[in-house]
């Protein structure tokens, strides 16, 4: 999701299926719906057109494995090609409380 794709749920519980604990499809679901009212994901579409991509907001908060990342041939990463500046007007006013 990372690199601007949509996607689907039951492409990701294939996915979290294949490689991770056994989870069911209405959990994924669940799971999404929360994230998209968090603002992490944005939905489009609705019912078997039901499409999920990240925002912003879950680009800055994603977690990166270094290591692998960086085992990745820089041609072959995914990234952007020009400046996100909408990334700015999508940070909150107060990053950290004090």
């Amino acid at each position: 999701m990372l690199n601007g794709e949509y996607t689907t749920s039951s492409k990701i519980y294939g996915d979290v299926n294949k490689y991770s604990v056994p989870v069911s499809l209405v959990t994924i679901k669940r799971l999404l719906s929360h994230l998209t009212k968090e603002g992490i994901l944005h939905k489009t579409g609705g019912g078997r057109t039901t499409r999920y991509c990240i925002t912003n907001k879950g680009r800055v908060f994603a977690r990166i494995e270094s290591k692998e990342y960086c085992q990745v041939k820089p041609d072959k990463r995914w990234g952007f090609y020009t400046y996100n500046l909408k990334l700015f007007s999508d940070f909150p006013d107060v990053l950290f409380n004090t």
